[in-house]
């Protein structure tokens, strides 16, 4: 049980964070950053919001 509990977890944490980077480069103004913005913002902002 608690081994199918980590892995929904872990798979909440990596949906979210490549979710939130599509959000954020469809979004974002930000031109000379955008790789570094997406992947800073969706790794330790909306990852653990899905986790």
């Amino acid at each position: 049980m608690l081994e199918s509990g980590f892995l929904i977890g872990i798979a909440g944490y990596v949906l979210t964070a490549f979710l939130s980077d599509y959000i954020i480069g469809k979004f974002s103004d930000n031109g000379h950053h955008r790789s570094v913005e997406d992947s800073m913002t969706s790794i330790f902002v909306y990852g653990p919001t899905g986790y």
